[in-house]
């Protein structure tokens, strides 16, 4: 394990799903988008899967990203 590793296995691991649910239904809030599946994985890995009448672009998945990465790093 490489130095540093530790915080995020920390952060990860006090994760859940109605958290992640509520923090990116807040950056969906005004938008047509919505959420249509969480997933956590066993090795802590998060997928917000996303959806709008109109389709989905790469900007509206890098702005759930930056949101959830900031969020997740003031949490701790």
């Amino acid at each position: 394990m490489r130095k540093g590793d530790e915080k995020s296995l920390f952060l990860y691991t006090m994760l859940n799903k109605e958290y992640i649910e509520s923090t990116v239904n807040k950056a969906l809030e005004g938008t047509t988008a919505f959420i249509v599946d969480i997933t956590l994985s066993p090795d802590n890995k998060v997928n917000v899967y996303i959806d709008k009448p109109e389709g989905i672009v790469v900007a509206d998945c890098i702005k759930i990203n930056r949101l959830l990465a900031n969020e997740l790093e003031t949490q701790n």
